[in-house]
């Protein structure tokens, strides 16, 4: 929970590694991700620059 937009994005931020420059509306995430499902994760770092976060597993 947050009390307001800004503080629900650190917050978004620091539990997701989020990075801000990235955020993008719905419309745009949806052909973001289809792109994602076509090509697949690259490895390494991603085209800007920054690294891939850490896959989460379990709780």
């Amino acid at each position: 929970m947050a009390e307001d937009p800004h503080d629900a994005l650190v917050l978004a931020e620091e539990c997701t590694e989020a990075v801000r420059g990235r955020w993008v509306n719905q419309g745009v995430v949806q052909d973001e991700y289809r792109d994602f499902v076509l090509a697949g994760r690259p490895s390494g770092k991603r085209p800007d620059g920054h690294a891939w976060p850490a896959l989460r597993t379990g709780p």
